[in-house]
């Protein structure tokens, strides 16, 4: 979504459970998200209205966890928040250094709160976020696909386009399934600073 002012949010949430609750809830997120984001005023109390919104409103033992970010245009600088989501990723040319743990998911039964947090990425560094499909695909012999693996094949893109680095991943995690069956849905959102 691109904002009046020209800053430009990306989301990337995952929901509990799958089929049409499933379906219901990520409908009821989004929209929901998009109700708030012009009126909140920062980005951790837009994860605790969200939070709010879904603990009173929510399905029954569903939750949401959600990674929002919004990028300045010309700006190397990212603010974040975080609920309950696998911590991004900055890849760099020798490392790949994930950010802080986030707050709690999003629809716990239980009060919460929310940090904003933010990154100043470096020429030609990416910054990746996952859902926990990517670590958590399973191969023939019911291996987890896991971190290290995640870490190895992001450390081999260092440097490339976004879209190449995407493209990458996804063809790693899919030739280590290979003809296993699915158990989870495999989402990135990756934003390389180009330079």
């Amino acid at each position: 979504m691109t904002h009046e002012d020209g800053r430009v949010g990306l989301v990337l949430a995952d929901v509990s459970g799958k089929g049409l609750p499933a379906a219901l809830l990520m409908a009821r997120l989004q929209a929901t998200l998009l109700a708030f984001v012009s009126e909140v005023p920062s980005l951790a109390a837009l994860a605790s209205r969200l939070h709010e919104a879904f603990r009173k409103r929510g399905l029954e033992n569903r939750f949401a966890t959600l990674v929002y970010l919004e990028l300045e245009p010309g700006s190397a600088h990212i603010r974040l928040v975080n609920a309950g989501h696998m911590p991004p990723l900055v890849v760099g040319p020798v490392h790949v250094q994930p950010l802080p743990a986030g707050g709690p998911a999003l629809g716990i039964p239980t009060a919460a709160t929310y940090e904003e947090q933010s990154v100043d990425l470096f020429a030609g560094q990416t910054l990746v976020v996952y859902s926990d499909g990517v670590t958590e695909a399973l191969n023939e012999s019911g291996a987890f696909f896991g971190d290290e693996r995640l870490r190895d094949s992001l450390r081999e893109t260092a440097g490339r386009p976004a879209a190449e680095v995407a493209h990458q991943l996804l063809g790693t995690v899919e030739a280590f399934v290979g003809e296993a069956r699915w158990h989870d849905d495999v989402s990135l959102l990756v934003v390389r600073r180009a330079g």
